[in-house]
């Protein structure tokens, strides 16, 4: 799993989703949240899902949960899983990533984001659509994500290459 910033900067810097909560608790203060999506980074995988990594925007270097959500129906996953109906019906819908990292308020996380932000089709449909972004760069292979930094260069003299 990656981070669609890195592949996917200028949208990322534009279209990263955060939670405000107003009303903190003991588990969860009251906040901002930043959630930064992450996709498989396999580039013929076709598993239709991401990872939230949920951070707080003033102690950003330790994640506080991370949530996995699978918008794609039960059939579609029990195909890609080979008939493996019982692992499709985790994979659709959110919860938190088992083998990742937790932090003490991962469950009031997950419940909050679920109510407030997977519940918004146009936010689903914007991790969609930024999952077939992250796929195409990955098929495009290296140079088609390098190339911001690429037209950055100059050439000696000045001259921008």
């Amino acid at each position: 799993m990656s981070e669609f910033s890195g592949l996917c900067p200028d949208t990322a810097s534009t279209e990263t989703r955060a939670l405000q909560v107003i009303s903190g608790n003991a588990q969860v203060e009251a906040g901002l949240y930043e959630l930064v999506e992450l996709y498989c980074d396999d580039p013929i995988c076709d598993c239709r899902r991401v990872i939230l990594l949920v951070r707080s925007t003033t102690a950003a270097e330790r994640p506080l949960a991370h949530i996995h959500f699978g918008w794609e129906s039960v059939a579609f996953y029990t195909r890609w899983l080979s008939g493996n109906a019982t692992l499709a019906r985790e994979m659709r819908g959110a919860s938190l990533e088992e083998y990742a990292e937790q932090g003490p308020g991962a469950t009031e996380l997950l419940t909050r984001i679920c109510g407030a932000v997977l519940n918004d089709p146009g936010y689903v449909a914007r991790l969609q659509r930024h999952y077939l972004q992250f796929k195409s760069a990955l098929r495009r292979g290296p140079s088609s994500y390098r190339l911001r930094d690429v037209r950055k260069r100059r050439e000696p003299g000045g001259r921008r290459r």
